[in-house]
């Protein structure tokens, strides 16, 4: 009898174990208001900025939750009317990516061009940190240019972590709500990969 109870008690310990080192089950997080949503491992919050550029004011919505030592976000803010037109996209994005580089103080790794329902966009990874000072940290992230909306979903992660399949993913699954059509466009095909 004592045997059967150390070998149940030893059967619940390795599964209670093997259970903690499961990956996160990722949930879907939506914003009405910000009309996407996401498959997310952490829970997201919202924080509002208000912010003025060029003498316009526009609020940043961002979205961040934190599992160990990766972070995850989507951001998004409309540009003011009349701002964004189908042949100045390519160089707004252009200034995101640099913005993004510079608010970080990184390293332009690698950038490619991809689509989302028909919307311009783009795929980077920025490295930050130095040898000499904080470790150094990698930034995933997508932007994409919507109507007059900016959205960037992105994931901070140490460069050195091991591969794991939830920045992929969350990067990935980040869908537009309410049949948002692209600029100069009326509708929208699926997502593809330039």
């Amino acid at each position: 009898m004592r045997q059967r109870v150390i070998i149940l008690i030893s059967l619940l310990l390795a599964f209670n174990l093997s259970a903690c080192n499961r990956a996160p089950q990722p949930r879907e997080f939506k914003s009405e208001a910000g009309r996407f949503s996401v498959m997310t491992p952490a829970p997201l919050e919202e924080m509002v900025l208000p912010l003025e550029t060029q003498g316009d004011k526009i609020d940043l919505h961002i979205f961040s939750g934190q599992l160990g030592d990766t972070g995850y976000f989507v951001s998004y803010w409309d540009y003011p009317p009349g701002l964004v037109h189908p042949d100045r996209l390519e160089e707004m994005l252009d200034a995101s990516r640099d913005g993004s580089v510079a608010k970080v103080s990184g390293k332009l790794i690698r950038e490619g061009k991809l689509t989302l329902m028909g919307n311009p966009g783009r795929e980077l990874v920025i490295e930050t940190g130095s040898q000499t000072g904080p470790e150094i940290r990698r930034l995933q992230g997508r932007l994409f240019i919507v109507g007059n909306r900016m959205y960037q979903i992105m994931v901070v992660a140490p460069k050195d972590q091991k591969s794991r399949p939830e920045p992929g993913a969350f990067l990935q699954s980040l869908k537009l709500l309410g049949g948002q059509a692209p600029v100069g466009r009326a509708s929208p095909p699926a997502e593809k990969r330039d």
